[in-house]
C-alpha cells in the first residue's frame, strides 16, 4: 500500500504516542504500580492518588528532607 506523504506522517505520530503510552504502563507494571493516579519519579519514588506533579514532587521532597 501507498499511503500520500502527509498520511505517512500521520501514522507515524500515531505510532509513536501509543508506543510512548504503552511505555508508561509496562514501566508502571514493571515498578508494581497497583493502582492509579500515581506518579513515579526516578523510578524510585511512587505517590498514590495524586495526578498533579508538583504535588507529588513536594511530597516526595519533603520525604527526603525526613529521612536520614
Amino acid at each position: 500500500l501507498h499511503y500520500p506523504l502527509r498520511r505517512q506522517r500521520q501514522m507515524c505520530i500515531r505510532d509513536r504516542r501509543i508506543r510512548d503510552a504503552y511505555q508508561g504502563v509496562t514501566d508502571a507494571w514493571s515498578l508494581g504500580i497497583t493502582s492509579i493516579p500515581a506518579v513515579i519519579v526516578d523510578q524510585r519514588y511512587v505517590v498514590y492518588g495524586v495526578s498533579d506533579l508538583g504535588q507529588a514532587l513536594a511530597r516526595i521532597e519533603r520525604y527526603r528532607e525526613e529521612q536520614p
